[in-house]
């Protein structure tokens, strides 16, 4: 769906990749609310929040009054997004991939949508030679670390991601291998499962070490304590929508994790930039 230019000002993002490619487009003035999953960069949090992206309510969004709500086949409930398209605003889901071409291919759906394709491929160009830079250091015969990724659900059980998830494609793209690749989809993470699985590095997330009380206390966990990767202190820690939200700094997410999976092959990342 491409709008004309003077009906696409008002936009609400339901996908905080679709917020990032927004952003990386420099379209970002056109933005009024976003998902809560949305939270990069800093400026993008003082805009008002719709809720998280499969529980949107129709009230909130059709008080705002936009122009667009653009967003992944994530987002719903799929009757709230059919009331919104009732009300005669346009509702653009774009299809949701974690891989390479999954990210191009939201990169130029946005960007169409948004009628600026030009800037779409020129945004898709840097982010393939962004993630090819990385793994391109990484000597072929190099040894494939065993990268444990810890998920927090939030509700208490610890759960390790096995294939078919966004965190097993990122650790591909580092050079490394899942740990849990014997397992599709998330796999409860048990003290007896963590160790049989004996993975070189533990991936974590920077908001389950904020709510968990730090990396030392997740890795005394039962769960971590008696792997290699604990005891090596091999631990990354990253921003979620990052490394699992497949959107344009997917090289920056390459990048952290190979540091860690190779370490002294890969130089260290240096601190993104906030769009302006």
């Amino acid at each position: 769906l491409a709008l004309p230019a003077a009906s696409k000002q008002r936009i609400v993002s339901e996908d905080g990749a679709v917020t990032d490619i927004i952003q990386a487009l420099g379209e970002q003035g056109r933005l009024i609310a976003t998902e809560t999953s949305s939270t990069w960069p800093e400026t993008v949090q003082a805009l008002p929040k719709v809720g998280y992206k499969r529980a949107l309510a129709a009230e909130g969004l059709l008080a705002l009054g936009p122009d667009l709500i653009l967003g992944t086949e994530t987002a719903g409930p799929a009757p709230v997004l059919d009331r919104i398209r009732a009300a005669g605003i346009p509702v653009t889901t774009l299809q949701e991939e974690a891989s390479v071409d999954g990210v191009l291919a939201k990169v130029a759906g946005v960007a169409d949508t948004l009628g600026v394709p030009e800037k779409g491929r020129a945004l898709s160009d840097r982010i393939r030679g962004e993630i090819a830079a990385e793994p391109a250091t990484i000597p072929a015969d190099s040894p494939r670390p065993a990268v444990l990724f810890r998920m927090d659900t939030g509700r208490g059980g610890l759960m390790a991601a096995g294939t078919g998830t966004a965190a097993d494609a990122v650790i591909a793209l580092a050079g490394g291998r899942n740990a849990f690749a014997a397992a599709e989809g998330l796999k409860p993470l048990t003290p007896e499962a963590a160790v049989a699985a004996r993975p070189d590095v533990i991936v974590l997330t920077a908001q389950a070490v904020a709510r968990n009380g730090g990396v030392e206390a997740i890795l005394a966990q039962p769960a971590l304590a008696a792997t290699p990767a604990a005891q090596a202190g091999r631990v990354a820690v990253v921003d979620t929508l990052l490394v699992l939200g497949f959107g344009p700094r997917i090289g920056e997410a390459v990048r952290q994790l190979a540091v860690v999976t190779h370490p002294g092959m890969v130089p260290a990342p240096q601190a993104a930039a906030t769009p302006p």
